[in-house]
């Protein structure tokens, strides 16, 4: 449906996504608020996911 509305205004269609970093919290009287690199590889295969899913459904859709 996205796409037709793009066609029709003679637009492209993008995608948008976002991944959110956890917030800090308290553990025994610590406060932990490190994103690890594991942490990163994850939202960032978590957003190639996103990507490669959006491919296949415009893909799907023409």
């Amino acid at each position: 449906m996205a796409e037709s509305i793009a066609d029709k205004f003679h637009a492209s269609m993008i995608g948008v996504s976002a991944s959110a970093i956890d917030p800090p919290f308290v553990a025994e009287g610590v406060i932990i608020d490190q994103t690890t690199e594991e942490d990163i590889k994850r939202m960032r295969a978590d957003l190639a996911a996103k990507s490669e899913w959006l491919r296949k459904v415009r893909a799907g859709a023409r």
